[in-house]
């Protein structure tokens, strides 16, 4: 089981910019030495606004849930898993409003 990032604080821009994940998808793709947890992020941030994150964790094949890493990195991800990942999150409010926009 993974543990969910939904609570968590998260900041950018050396810390001047501060948030908080209130809801999120995720997709876990484990690898002999590395396993990878993709997800999308509904943040809302201290000034009101909200965003969505695409981003992902990475930890050692095997390691517990304390082991994962935020990867501050662009999201490169599998064709599978970016269809899992967009199924899970349009059956989501927030993301479903930003769908509406298109």
């Amino acid at each position: 089981m993974v543990k969910s990032t939904i609570g968590n604080r998260v900041s950018f821009d050396e810390g001047r910019v501060r948030g908080t994940v209130e809801d999120e998808v995720l997709v876990l793709e484990e690898y002999d030495d590395k396993d990878f947890l993709d997800l999308i992020q509904y943040i809302r941030w201290d000034g009101g606004e909200h965003s969505i994150r695409f981003c992902y964790y990475v930890r050692q094949h095997g390691t517990g849930e304390k082991n994962w890493i935020f990867a501050n990195r662009a999201l490169s991800i599998g064709s599978d898993e970016l269809v899992k990942l967009l199924k899970k999150a349009e059956k989501k409010t927030w993301f479903k409003l930003i769908l509406d926009q298109l």
